[in-house]
């Protein structure tokens, strides 16, 4: 990104052989601006440069063009904003300055373009639509380098992620997975593109279960709960499971991501906590707590029969 802006700073500084040229971005909470391009100007005037949209800093002229207005300086001496910093400009030869913002395709500022001359004048129409075109081409830089951060950003977090991923298409087909994905179920990147999820089922849930699954799903647009699905080599396994519905701008469904975890670990945890509670560990045999337990139940279950119960 540095070495893109310093091309784009020193081709202005070509076309303008009087001219200096500083370009500043503005971070994520767009309120601190830093310095990404001023190849012509000295390291104790940039050293200078750090500043806050509050108006503090050498490049206080700039913040203006940092609001998302063009901001003409024609002559530094004489212009209040730069009082502080007059003799600090004139020391490095800089009488005038033109900035104009640099604006994504939201119009959100990304930071400013500034063009210091060396004499006091003002920018003709060739000037200022050489800045405009300049600073359109630095937004292109800018969100050209953010789109591939953060597709690497993305593409990280779907490879290293410990939750299994399976990204399936509007028509039921799987279009990726992760490696996790692999690691859990058995079935390859290669091997599973272009099949149907229902490849995993174990036979465990009916299709009463599946039925109401789509219907919270396309109703609320996810859906999480607990299922059981079948490895390649055919062993059945608990996941935690999460669905979510992935639209376009105009609300059109694209994909289904599912997240999920293998649970069948903490599912035998509880099954073996439930069988020391309810079983007596000698003799294996039904204890007080499971009988108190099937007893509240068929008590609940005989007065909603009104029906009598009896026991031996």
């Amino acid at each position: 990104l540095s070495g893109l802006l310093q091309t784009i700073a020193r081709d202005i500084e070509g076309m303008l052989p009087a001219a200096r040229c500083c370009i500043l971005l503005l971070d994520e909470d767009g309120q601190h601006p830093r310095i990404g391009a001023a190849p012509s100007l000295p390291e104790f005037f940039q050293d200078m440069g750090d500043v806050t949209t509050d108006g503090q800093g050498i490049y206080t002229c700039c913040t203006a063009a940092l609001s998302g207005q063009r901001t003409v300086v024609e002559d530094i001496s004489s212009h209040p904003a730069w009082q502080p910093f007059r003799a600090l400009a004139l020391r490095v030869g800089l009488a005038a300055s033109w900035s104009q913002p640099i604006l994504s395709a939201q119009n959100r500022v990304l930071g400013s373009l500034t063009i210091y001359h060396l004499q006091a004048c003002a920018p003709s129409p060739d000037d200022i639509q050489l800045l405009e075109h300049e600073a359109k081409l630095a937004a292109l830089v800018l969100e050209k380098t953010s789109t591939e951060a953060h597709l690497q950003l993305a593409a990280s977090v779907f490879t290293h992620a410990r939750e299994g991923i399976m990204i399936v298409d509007a028509s039921g087909q799987i279009v990726d997975v992760n490696d996790t994905f692999a690691q859990i179920t058995g079935y390859g990147r290669a091997e599973s593109i272009g099949r149907n999820p229902n490849m995993l089922k174990s036979g465990r849930q009916d299709a009463e279960f599946y039925g109401l699954m789509w219907k919270t799903l396309v109703e609320r647009g996810h859906w999480s709960g607990e299922i059981w699905n079948r490895r390649k080599n055919g062993e059945i396994y608990a996941e935690a499971l999460t669905i979510s519905a992935v639209r376009d701008a105009n609300g059109v469904l694209k994909n289904y991501v599912a997240l999920f975890t293998d649970v069948t670990s903490v599912k035998d945890q509880q099954r073996q906590l439930e069988h020391f509670a309810h079983y007596d560990a000698l003799t294996g045999l039904p204890n007080r707590v499971l009988l108190a337990d099937r007893l509240q139940q068929a008590m609940l279950q005989s007065q909603r029969r009104n029906q009598s119960l009896a026991v031996a």
